[in-house]
């Protein structure tokens, strides 16, 4: 089984938690019992569509007119969405009390680092293929890219987390940070310059594609720091 059949068997499933679900709360609203499981039914029905809206979304905006560059869009989609689908079940075990806050808290932050982290070396990847002399940089960056990341979910994950912010762990995670931040600081500048030199090739790479990064990172951060939040109150009024 490929990976487009896999995606496509699940957002079937998304679909089919999507059509149960509302009909569990139409079937009680029509009895006339507004009770705790109607709640959670609508509940289940709202994340369902957000979710769906989200895959559809990153699917819609993972698109290149370069040809190179298409593998790594494709690589972002498949990540993104099986990042989506995942936090739709995380969010249908939360909803039903299947999972405690805390660890839908922790699973969450986990999604965040990692999309994050997959667009970061998305960017890279397409700055790679235009100008090939950044390579080393890159390299270093991609590595990092997996420090921060890692050190990130080591501090959520740990019940010591406030000891290790405080501690050498904190200040080693501030120090790859802005040596990961400079570096992408760096890889930029080096590009800007060359298509400065190159305006051809600058407006084959940078236009479609550029705000198309864009709008995935506004869908993400739509879904991750508003529609989530809300749905979790929508939610709790039940």
């Amino acid at each position: 089984m490929d990976r487009v059949q896999l995606r496509s068997i699940l957002i079937k499933l998304m679909l089919g938690c999507l059509i149960a679900a509302a009909a569990v709360a139409v079937l009680t609203i029509l009895i006339g019992e507004f009770t705790d499981t109607t709640g959670r039914a609508i509940g289940t029905v709202f994340a369902a569509l957000i979710h769906i809206g989200v895959v559809f979304g990153l699917v819609s905006m993972t698109t290149s007119a370069i040809k190179e560059q298409q593998k790594s869009s494709d690589i972002v989609a498949n990540i993104s969405i099986g990042i989506a689908i995942l936090s739709f079940f995380t969010s249908i075990f939360g909803i039903w009390d299947m999972i405690n806050g805390e660890t839908l808290g922790k699973l969450y932050m986990t999604y965040v680092v990692a999309l994050f982290a997959v667009l970061h070396v998305k960017t890279l990847l397409d700055v790679q293929i235009i100008y090939k002399k950044v390579t080393p940089y890159v390299y270093a960056n991609y590595i990092f890219i997996a420090l921060v990341a890692c050190m990130i979910l080591g501090l959520v994950y740990s019940p010591d987390r406030v000891d290790l912010i405080s501690g050498f762990y904190g200040r080693a995670l501030a120090a790859s940070a802005i040596v990961d931040v400079t570096l992408g600081i760096v890889i930029a500048v080096m590009h800007r310059l060359y298509l400065q030199q190159h305006p051809i090739k600058s407006t084959v790479g940078s236009g479609a594609h550029a705000s198309s990064g864009v709008r995935i990172v506004l869908v993400l951060l739509l879904f991750f720091f508003v529609l989530w939040p809300l749905s979790r109150i929508f939610f709790g009024l039940f």
